[in-house]
């Protein structure tokens, strides 16, 4: 009989389950998934309370067309309607609401200046003379956006640019201020489906990955299974030695001809980079490079009960504009509370989500559960203007420390494009071809950020070795 050829998985997150997939099916593959955590899914965890459920990390799938993910979630019939949340109530700090149509009005001038910079960045021609390549994007699009709006005399157009500026960070992972390429946003890029609105899992992200899981062999993920060290170009000997050993923080070792690396941007940069004690021997100069200059972003959500629904129950969010006196204010809120912009109701329930990024999230990680509800509940009452009580932490996440994935998703700071992804995505050989390969939002060259883009990269590698090794 044939001999398999050992493949060894690091990480049951979308990109690691979308190599083991294609894998397991090939006869002649023995694939063992190291998992460090007591879960799959990696950075999509779902929660529960009261029968609901409350996204921790991924929520939503980008687009329809073309994506993996939407026809598996559509399978499991696990999938909303695609569309804008419906009720959505805008608030001034002063207690003002703002008209729909006045959000509606600067929000669409906002999206247009911003389609604008990415298409120039895409094609490398601006409509005004090019920006420096350190410009901050948030600068520029501010500016745009001024022009845009410099005869309309209205109070309330810059709260909105600073909601529409902060909505932007959160899906890149750190604040547009805080070092986002300007030249490079057009690498990113969605796949449009039907429409451009974000889908939402009804019945938890969680059930994607749980599906894609059971379809495995039941001997193929070990969980918690954290590795410690990757020793690679060990040369295959006439005794059986493969030319890769993982070893597991608990001694545990798994040799193996290929490993395919779908562990965290911020865990590479931490163990590879930084400490440097990961792989044996060291990475390639250039994979390490490539490393370095991509970013990692964190971007973390509590969810938070109230007694009831904080504004009319038809309303399922509620959507915050900070006037600059308010914001400036030290009593009024606490300086990671100020960058709080959103709550997301949860179906019927008295349950909303609150998303924070960059230093706020870090920030955030380090609060007990009661100073973030103290923090929630006072900024919420300078909006609301009337007393909230009963106000219950019923789930957070702390992906900024969590040691097995240091951050949430990547982006492009200054000085960082696709071609570092690609470089990062490259397989490395040994005496042996393609002994080390590597899969992960991080390596996707447009799609980063995303969950289809982890699971198209795992599958992208799975490929490669597949092609390989005919």
């Amino acid at each position: 009989m044939a001999r398999l050829t050992e493949v060894v998985i690091i990480g049951a997150g979308f990109a690691g389950l979308g190599a083991a997939a294609l894998l397991c099916a090939q006869p002649k593959y023995h694939v063992t998934v190291l998992e460090g955590a007591s879960r799959v899914g990696g950075r999509s965890l779902t929660a529960e309370h009261e029968d609901y459920k409350v996204e921790l990390g991924s929520t939503f799938i980008h687009g329809s067309r073309g994506n993996a993910l939407y026809d598996k979630a559509s399978e499991l019939r696990i999938i909303n309607v695609p569309g804008a949340p419906k009720g959505i109530v805008h608030l001034l700090s002063n207690g003002e609401r703002l008209p729909d149509e006045v959000v509606e009005r600067y929000t669409s001038l906002f999206n247009d200046v911003l389609e604008e910079t990415i298409a120039c960045a895409r094609t490398n021609k601006w409509s005004e003379s090019p920006p420096d390549i350190c410009c901050p994007i948030s600068s520029y699009l501010t500016a745009k956006f001024n022009r845009v709006t410099e005869k309309d005399p209205s109070d309330v157009k810059q709260p909105i640019l600073e909601y529409c500026l902060l909505d932007e960070g959160f899906s890149n992972g750190t604040k547009l201020s805080e070092g986002v390429s300007l030249i490079t946003c057009g690498d990113y890029g969605i796949p449009k489906g039907d429409d451009d609105s974000n889908i939402v899992v009804s019945k938890g992200y969680s059930q994607i990955t749980d599906s894609i899981a059971a379809g495995l062999p039941s001997d193929c993920i070990h969980l918690n299974s954290q590795v410690d060290a990757i020793a690679w170009n060990r040369g295959e000997t006439a005794s059986g030695h493969l030319p890769v050993e993982v070893t597991c923080t608990d001694g545990r070792r798994y040799e193996a001809h290929h490993v395919i690396i779908t562990i965290s941007l911020g865990v590479l940069k931490e163990r590879a980079l930084r400490e440097g004690r990961l792989f044996k021997p060291q990475l390639p100069e250039k994979k390490l490079t490539a490393i370095d200059k991509i970013g990692m972003g964190v971007v973390d959500k509590i969810a938070i009960k109230f007694d009831k629904p904080l504004v009319n129950v038809e309303h399922q969010a509620l959507f915050l504009y900070w006037l600059a006196k308010d914001k400036e204010d030290p009593i009024l809120a606490q300086p990671w509370a100020r960058c709080q912009s959103t709550f997301d109701r949860i179906a019927d329930s008295s349950i909303y989500t609150a998303w924070f990024c960059s230093q706020d999230a870090h920030t955030m990680e380090q609060l007990t559960d009661a100073e973030i509800v103290n923090g929630i509940v006072s900024t919420l009452e300078l909006f609301l203007k009337r007393p909230l009580r009963n106000a219950t932490l019923v789930g957070r996440s702390s992906w900024g420390r969590d040691k097995l994935f240091l951050g949430s998703y990547s982006y492009n700071p200054h000085g960082a494009s696709k071609e570092d992804r690609l470089v990062l995505s490259e397989p490395v050989d040994g005496t042996t071809p393609m002994q080390l390969l590597f899969a992960g939002e991080a390596t996707h060259p447009s799609l980063f950020s995303t969950t289809h883009g982890a699971f198209e990269s795992g599958q992208r590698e799975a490929r490669r070795l597949l092609s390989c090794c005919l």
